[in-house]
């Protein structure tokens, strides 16, 4: 009878231990932690770390906690500083707020303190214009050798190095001296070049460098560009309907000025007063991100003084370049998170052209510079990692 009994109080004790311990379990991955200060049982967060470069020490509230990529579990509910630190590398902070049995991503790209320029032309090169994809750059060139309008192409990895690779789309002729065109647009599917030369003529080029040498004149450049405005609004009221967008910020998300991300979940906009202009970014993310708002002020400038601006190619960051001196072809790149934070300058000096290019893997901006007063400017790629 006694072992009856001590059989079955075993039973129940083990009972107890097997189910005490698999309530404390799930408490525990729902992120429910014991409170030995107050007694009690405190809901938690968590924080997942990532930084591009990997290998950062991560500081939340000064202290040394992990490295990235990481994870942080057991944090209380609550706004903490967290930092990013890499030798080389621009410390990266920002507050993230931790909400109970929530994973917070924290994300961030590191910028080289002392960013590497990289050539990548050699020639000479004029009006650098992006594709539409993002692709590809089309540009003219003097070059004594065979001087016209070319084309680069990217790799997943970044351009194509022209010292090694230089596919041309037209040479100059007795007909056309199309090196010193003025103006280059993109069609909308990229496949086809509308370019104005000196003299005001126009002429329609493929972007196929299988048809290199191929030339049609137009007489009636403004029908081609309204053509193509048609193009582009029938495929952005077709994209436009496909998102849930709300009815107060439809008109900016139409409008042709609204520059969308390369992931096509985030779109710019800007709010014009009378002495002052605000940059929005309106998030379509689904579901939106722990943390993260619908509509974003990124930053206020005075009229008058507005960036050009830029996307990233990673669709988390926009690329500032600001005229220092317009005449004297002077001013500066710097690179700045959809949140308005963490805003690093990567370039100051000569530009000659405005228009900057984030390579597809994003570790590089291209500008058109030059080092030296008297040569022509090149395409440079500026290294941020």
């Amino acid at each position: 009878m006694k072992n009856k009994y001590k059989k079955l109080f075993f039973f129940l004790i083990t009972f107890v231990i097997v189910f005490a311990g698999t309530a404390l379990a799930v408490l525990y991955a729902q992120g429910i932690r014991f409170n030995s200060k107050g007694k009690s049982l405190d809901e938690t967060g968590m924080m997942a770390f990532s930084s591009a470069p990997t290998g950062a020490q991560v500081y939340v509230d000064g202290k040394l906690s992990t490295i990235t990529n990481n994870s942080l579990q057991g944090l209380l509910p609550k706004e903490y500083l967290v930092e990013m630190k890499k030798e080389g590398y621009v410390t990266w902070s920002k507050k993230v707020n931790v909400f109970p049995k929530m994973v917070t991503d924290v994300t961030s790209l590191l910028i080289s303190k002392t960013p590497r320029l990289d050539p990548i032309t050699n020639s000479g090169i004029y009006i650098p214009t992006i594709s539409n994809t993002g692709s590809q750059i089309a540009y003219t060139t003097k070059d004594n050798k065979k001087p016209g309008i070319w084309v680069m192409p990217f790799g997943n990895d970044g351009p194509v190095n022209l010292f090694r690779a230089k596919p041309y789309l037209v040479l100059d002729d007795i007909s056309y001296k199309v090196s010193d065109a003025k103006e280059i647009i993109w069609s909308p599917d990229d496949q086809e070049l509308l370019v104005k030369l000196a003299n005001n003529q126009l002429i329609l080029v493929p972007s196929d460098g299988a048809l290199a040498g191929q030339v049609l004149p137009i007489s009636d450049g403004d029908s081609v560009l309204s053509a193509w405005e048609t193009e582009r609004k029938i495929k952005r009221k077709a994209f436009i309907e496909k998102k849930l967008i709300e009815s107060e910020v439809k008109p900016a998300a139409t409008n042709k000025e609204t520059l969308w991300s390369p992931d096509e979940d985030l779109f710019l906009y800007t709010k014009k007063f009378e002495t002052l202009t605000e940059y929005h970014i309106y998030n379509l993310t689904q579901p939106l991100p722990i943390g993260e708002k619908k509509d974003s002020l990124v930053l206020t400038v005075k009229k008058g003084e507005e960036p050009m601006i830029f996307w990233h190619s990673d669709s988390k960051h926009l690329i500032l370049v600001e005229v220092n001196d317009l005449e004297k072809k002077l001013g500066s790149i710097s690179i700045v998170e959809t949140d308005g934070g963490n805003r690093t300058e990567i370039f100051s000096g000569s530009l000659f052209s405005f228009d900057v290019f984030p390579t597809p893997d994003g570790g590089s901006i291209l500008a058109l510079t030059s080092f030296n007063p008297k040569s022509e400017p090149n395409l440079y790629a500026i290294g941020i990692r």
